[in-house]
């Protein structure tokens, strides 16, 4: 295709939306190009516009002006392009993004009260990638939806007495992946008893017009929440210690006359000695014999020493493992688990101990730092131990640490800040974005390029790389030959 039929296809593709045009244009500018900065910077933009259109954050009429804009500036740089931008035909990719995807989603219609549940919902643009890793469950939904580069998840009391609380573990907005799933996931409780709706919201860019426009599609679910599961599912835990009175009431006795008759024989009553009945010489009336003690006192004297040598031969009987786990939970700091964790990890006992996935999982809650999740995932990942709503609550953290980092990057986008983001996140699931946030910012471009060509070598060298990744670096890095090669080594 000649160069003017290509800038017409582009100007084209902008009146059908500028995501569109945006998605050619990358598809066939060479990324040496010296315009290539200009539309990283554009695409850059163009997501930002994205979310904060489905945020709400600014008015339609600044909103307008910025769209406004970028149209002008994507047609000033299709403008001064010429044929050494672009790649040569047989190196152009037609990557048609589909403009519907997959909706997935599971929330139980039955909930116990007062019990948290957790509700998943996955947004993918093929159903073989919507259904990866995924667990069947009972009740679950799945459903053709419009998709788009950027998209929003909400899950909402519908009456004003908010019958349930929900926590949100995923960030309500999320870039959807063209060759990956996209997941939310929220845990529900039930507040009262009964059956209330409960609204799925989910926000997406529709082009209408040529122009971006924020629509909604509203699920409302039907929740019978009920009191009778939780009663069902709910247990004791022995702690390993037993107390047994051997209690035999007699015939027509009752437990409580029982337990009287018991106490009393256990602490008899004090009887003062019999007195001779011979005549004798009158003397003052006697002082009144020492009153035994009630027999409720007496019981309640025998319980506590009951109690107290319950509490003294429990401590005695717990293990080492236990009772560091106590002090630790009692702290309740990353330090204190930490140190806990370090007491005990040679001990082999202490990986089957159920203290051992609590701390892990405490730590990782109360710490920022990814390798506590990754630890955490290593030791209990897999393991039967561990619950699956705490191993995705640990993945999902992993992701929500990494993104937070990307944004940090995307507002500093220093040297320094993207070498530590190498070093905390070596699989660099978000490179691609990276990349582009970089390029958008080329004062340091060539050494910080440096830095991820670097970390790219030793993640080759190390880790399994999945062939969407491999596919990535072969396209961004075509004449690197130390990615390159590590590619073909890998």
């Amino acid at each position: 295709m000649r160069t003017d039929e290509l800038k017409s296809e582009l100007k084209r593709l902008l009146t059908e939306g500028l995501d569109l045009a945006l998605q050619r244009l990358g598809e066939v500018l060479r990324m040496e190009s010296p315009q290539y900065n200009l539309y990283s910077g554009l695409r850059g933009r163009y997501t930002s516009y994205l979310t904060e259109r489905i945020q709400g954050i600014r008015s339609n009429a600044e909103l307008d002006i910025l769209y406004n804009r970028m149209m002008a500036d994507f047609l000033a740089l299709v403008d001064g392009l010429d044929a050494s931008d672009f790649r040569r035909e047989k190196d152009q990719e037609v990557l048609p993004r589909p403009r519907r995807g997959h909706l997935l989603y599971h929330i139980p219609n039955a909930m116990a009260l007062e019990r948290e549940h957790a509700c998943r919902v996955r947004i993918a643009y093929q159903q073989e990638d919507l259904l990866r890793d995924w667990k069947e469950r009972a009740g679950q939904v799945q459903q053709s939806i419009r998709v788009a580069e950027v998209m929003a998840v909400e899950m909402l009391n519908v009456l004003e007495s908010k019958p349930f609380h929900i926590r949100p573990i995923s960030d309500t907005i999320q870039f959807l992946d063209e060759a990956d799933y996209t997941e939310w996931l929220f845990y529900v409780r039930p507040l009262q008893e009964g059956a209330f709706p409960l609204l799925l919201k989910i926000s997406v860019i529709e082009v209408i017009g040529g122009r971006e426009l924020c629509k909604d599609v509203v699920i409302e679910e039907q929740i019978v929440v009920s009191s009778a599961a939780q009663e069902a599912t709910e247990t004791f835990r022995s702690a390993g210690l037993e107390v047994a009175l051997h209690l035999r009431p007699e015939p027509g006795e009752s437990a409580a006359d029982a337990l009287k008759r018991i106490l009393t024989q256990t602490l008899p009553t004090y009887s003062p000695p019999s007195r001779p009945s011979a005549p004798q010489a009158p003397i003052s009336e006697p002082a009144a014999p020492p009153r035994a003690i009630p027999w409720r006192g007496r019981s309640v004297l025998l319980l506590l020493a009951l109690i107290a040598s319950a509490m003294g031969l429990t401590w005695s009987l717990t293990t080492s493992i236990q009772r560091d786990y106590w002090a630790a939970a009692w702290r309740d700091t990353e330090d204190a688990y930490t140190a806990y964790i370090d007491r005990h990890k040679h001990n082999p006992a202490f990986f089957a101990a159920p203290q051992c996935e609590k701390a892990y999982f405490r730590r990782m809650e109360l710490s920022d730092n990814p390798l506590f999740v990754r630890k955490y995932l290593e030791k209990f990942g897999q393991s039967p131990l561990a619950a699956p709503e705490r191993q995705e609550y640990a993945h999902q953290r992993l992701q929500n640490l990494e993104r937070a980092w990307v944004e940090r990057i995307r507002t500093a986008p220093t040297s320094e800040n993207v070498r530590e983001y190498t070093r905390q996140f070596p699989e660099m699931n978000l490179l691609p974005e990276v990349v582009a946030i970089l390029q958008a910012h080329p004062e340091n471009l060539i050494e910080q390029m440096d830095i991820l060509e670097q970390a790219i070598v030793q993640q080759a060298h190390t880790d399994s790389l999945s062939p969407r990744r491999l596919e990535f670096l072969r396209r961004s890095w075509p004449d690197n030959e130390r990615i390159q090669e590590a590619i073909r080594e890998h």
